[in-house]
C-alpha cells in the first residue's frame, strides 16, 4: 500500500531549507500519479490515507462497514445521522383517519 505523506516528508534539508532531492521528488510524483483520476492534490492525498485506514479498519473489525466507519473517522469525516422522520407528515395519517372515520360513519 502506497500512502501519500505531506510534501516535506519527502524533501530533504540543505541549507537550512526542505528541498526536494532526485529521489524524494520521484517518488511523491510516482505516488501521486497511482491517483492520477482525481484532480486535486489534496484529495488525492485524503483518498491515500484513507485506503490506509480502511485497510487498518479490516483488519480490526474484519468488518466493510466498519472499516469504513473507522476509516472515515480517522480522515475526519463523520457519517450524518439522517434526521428522524415524522409518520404523521410522510403518510399523511391524521388525513387518513379523518377520511376512514367519514367513509365509515356514512
Amino acid at each position: 500500500m502506497r500512502v501519500i505523506m505531506p510534501e516535506d516528508y519527502y524533501k530533504v534539508k540543505v541549507g537550512g531549507e526542505l528541498v526536494f532531492d532526485e529521489l524524494g521528488l520521484w517518488e511523491y510524483e510516482s505516488n501521486l500519479r497511482r491517483l492520477e483520476g482525481i484532480s486535486d492534490v489534496q484529495e488525492r492525498i485524503t483518498h491515500s490515507h484513507y485506503e490506509l485506514h480502511w485497510a487498518h479498519g479490516m483488519m480490526l473489525y474484519r468488518d466493510p462497514l466498519q472499516a469504513t466507519q473507522h476509516a472515515m473517522h480517522c480522515i475526519g469525516y463523520s457519517l450524518q445521522e439522517a434526521p428522524p422522520i415524522d409518520p404523521q407528515l410522510y403518510l399523511e395519517l391524521e388525513a387518513a383517519i379523518a377520511r376512514t372515520r367519514r367513509s365509515c360513519s356514512s
